[in-house]
């Protein structure tokens, strides 16, 4: 059986509740006109001033359980098909090993001085855990203080997902970043350096310890597979580390990729699953090579 079809009688269920909600909150919407209209043509100018207030205060609160009431419906047709789709692929949707420490070493965002993470995934193959975390990370960012709560104001510099790949058994000896030229800043003990790709070298900067080894990882075949991964998720720049056993690679999103909004028809929730599948295949494509490839000592 298609996975999707699996998870069909589940969005039925769904869009049966979603229709008993539109359905119900009109029949609301019109009951309060008419019992407004009727009340004010009887009652005085203060009065009606003083009614319409409360009304409209009804109406606010009444619209805003409404959007707590479908938000949690999203949070459900979430849980429930993204979790489909990662087990079919080998996933486990649980806490990560992308870490501050891990993004610290990499040395891809300099600077950085907050990390929030989202949705998180793990697989664990025969040599390597792979780990996929939507992560928020930001530099200068400040705490503002009221009485009664804190917020932390974190200008971004990287909003998307991270891929990490830990090998059990492969170790790189050299250390080489790759970001997007407008996101380029010095970084210590790692020199800036050029490959032989004139528009490659207009897209990005690379920094590395080791020039020669550099070459060998940003080989002409990786930036191919590089650029298929990037514009399966609608982008075309991307976040690259290399170093010790570790491999990652960010997508400046700038939204929710996992997010799966609540749909009319059954052919909508379709594109959203196929969707989700496709980029999440893209990454274990991109894994399968990166294993494969000479780049490890």
């Amino acid at each position: 059986m298609n996975k999707f079809q699996e998870i069909l009688p589940f969005l039925k269920t769904i869009e049966k509740q979603r229709q008993k909600i539109a359905i119900n909150y009109v029949f609301i919407g019109i009951g309060a006109f008419v019992g407004v209209c009727f009340i004010i043509s009887n009652l005085g100018l203060v009065a009606q001033s003083k009614f319409i207030a409360t009304i409209l205060g009804l109406v606010i609160i009444v619209f805003a359980t409404k959007k707590h009431y479908l938000k949690n419906m999203e949070k459900k047709i979430k849980a429930k098909v993204l979790n489909k789709i990662i087990q079919n692929l080998g996933f486990s949707w649980t806490n990560s090993f992308i870490n501050s420490n891990i993004i610290t070493k990499s040395k891809l965002f300099v600077g950085f001085d907050f990390m929030s993470k989202d949705d998180e995934f793990v697989a664990l193959k025969d040599n390597l855990a792979i780990a996929i975390c939507e992560a928020k990370i930001s530099k200068n960012a400040k705490i503002k203080r009221s009485n009664l709560m804190s917020k932390i104001d974190t200008p971004s510099a990287f909003n998307g997902v991270i891929i990490a790949c830990m090998f059990y058994d492969k170790n790189i000896s050299s250390h080489t970043i790759l970001v997007p030229k407008n996101s380029a800043q010095d970084v210590l003990n790692l020199n800036k350096t050029e490959l032989e790709s004139p528009k490659f070298n207009e897209k990005y900067t690379v920094f590395t310890n080791d020039e020669i080894e550099a070459r060998v990882i940003l080989n002409p075949s990786f930036m191919e597979k590089l650029s298929e991964f990037t514009n399966i998720f609608g982008k075309d720049e991307a976040y690259c580390a290399f170093y010790e056993n570790i491999v990652l690679v960010g997508i400046n999103s700038n939204k929710d990729l996992f997010a799966l909004q609540i749909k009319q028809n059954l052919e909508e929730y379709k594109e959203q699953f196929d969707k989700i599948t496709l980029e999440l295949k893209s990454v274990i494509n991109l894994i399968d090579y990166l294993n494969l490839e000479k780049i490890y000592k």
